[in-house]
């Protein structure tokens, strides 16, 4: 027995003399210690209390120059990857931490996450699985669910989802931004279910847009203008279109601006029909897409409202006067005069009043200083006999051309009280 051991013995530093290599478990090691077992192969390090370190040290360095990597392990607490293993393993130095809980840490001692990293990361690229959500902002005092990307996540499927950061606990303070030096380009399709703004922050409005110049907003149409090349802004829902405002290009050279009404339930926005058009040299047509003059209408025109400017006006008695302004007399049965009172026309000498009778009698305008009232009164004042003008009341009622050719007048008319009207159009000049 003791040969043999002499023997064993001997082989053992002759072999690390010869190679430079120690194996175990292996008698032909390829690296300068090489651990082989059939089952599992492990090599220990221990310490002797359950508060030591213990550590292990990669060194290219004499005593004054090189470089040290150390792995350390302190009971307990976790295990250290450090660039400098001389220095004290807690310090910056600590490269890597991983707790006993599996949490590792990039300088960082203190890990909440399976991999916490302060610092900046590099990647050409990242793949995330099983929940498929990135969280931005760790640490920040914020509610549940903000400053988040997530990919098929809070119940919507196939869906992209970007959660904007925040404080307030009920999320109405959530913001997000995209900035560029030059442009920022969307494309495919999106909506806002909430107000937008643009230029400035939302508003009570679904859409509010804002600058410091004229220019707010843009409408165009890709392809060039030409006949029936259209750019519009609709009013309404798919079927329930009940306005457009666009322009149509009438030739290649202009377009008119036009305004279209209607009811879309069956047939959409074809069914509206155009019913005012502005063309380029300004002309207005209603009813009338090709406008011939500044206001064309192909159609009829009909005033309304409190004080319309076309109105009936209809005799009373405290209307019929013996003469004009703030002294006229009042008759209610033989007056000549009929006042007008309009706010259209009131106080204006330029007015121009167009009577038609109604059921009174053919009657002309004229306008009082004294008041500023306007006031009808009978058309012919005077007849003509012979070279010489005649009042009414000096023909008799007949007047006669002396080259025997017959003027044929009607008799002096008088007012009905309550009774005669007149159709009146008041046009401010």
């Amino acid at each position: 027995m003791k040969k043999w051991i002499l023997i064993a013995c001997s082989i053992i530093p002759f072999y690390h003399l010869q190679a430079q290599n120690i194996g175990i478990g292996t008698l032909t090691p390829t690296a300068n210690l090489e651990v082989k077992n059939p089952g599992l192969s492990s090599i220990k390090i221990s310490s002797a209390g359950m508060m030591d370190t213990t550590k292990l040290i990669f060194a290219n360095r004499d005593e004054f120059i090189g470089t040290d990597m150390a792995l350390t392990f302190l009971q307990n607490q976790g295990m250290f990857f450090s660039s400098k293993s001389l220095f004290p393993y807690l310090d910056s130095d600590s490269i890597m931490y991983m707790t006993p809980r599996g949490f590792v840490g990039i300088n960082t001692i203190s890990p909440i996450e399976r991999l916490d990293v302060n610092g900046r990361i590099r990647s050409n690229g990242v793949l995330i699985t099983e929940h498929n959500l990135l969280e931005l902002g760790s640490g920040l005092e914020k509610q549940e669910d903000n400053g988040k990307i997530g990919l098929n996540v809070f119940g919507e499927d196939n869906t992209l989802s970007i959660v904007g950061g925040g404080k307030a606990p009920d999320g109405s303070d959530r913001r997000i931004k995209f900035w560029a030096d030059s442009t920022t380009l969307f494309t495919g399709r999106g909506s806002f279910l909430k107000n937008a703004g643009i230029g400035m922050e939302p508003t009570a409005n679904m859409l509010t847009i804002a600058a410091d110049h004229g220019s707010l907003l843009s409408i165009r149409n890709t392809n060039a203008l030409n006949a029936g090349v259209t750019a519009a802004i609709t009013f309404g829902g798919n079927n329930y279109t009940t306005g457009i405002i666009r322009t149509v290009g009438n030739t290649s050279a202009n377009a008119r601006m036009a305004f279209l009404t209607g009811y879309s339930f069956t047939g959409g926005a074809s069914n509206l029909q155009e019913q005012i058009s502005i063309a380029n040299n300004g002309n207005i047509g209603i009813k009338n897409t090709n406008p011939q003059a500044t206001l064309d209408v192909g159609g009829s025109i009909r005033f309304s409202g409190a004080n319309p400017a076309a109105f009936t006006l209809k005799l009373k008695g405290n209307m019929m006067y013996n003469g004009t302004g703030p002294s006229a007399q009042i008759d209610s049965v033989q007056g000549i005069f009929v006042k007008i009172d309009h706010p259209v026309c009131n106080n204006d000498p330029n007015a121009i009043l167009i009577v038609t009778p109604g059921l009174g009698k053919s009657m002309r305008v004229l306008y009082s200083p004294l008041d500023g009232f306007w006031y009808m009164t009978r058309v012919f004042p005077y007849r003509i006999m012979g070279t010489q003008g005649q009042n009414w009341v000096t023909c008799g009622g007949v007047c006669i051309i002396s080259s025997g050719q017959f003027l044929m007048v009607s008799p002096e008319f008088v007012l009905n009280k309550d009774y005669d009207t007149w159709q009146m159009l008041v046009i401010k000049k």
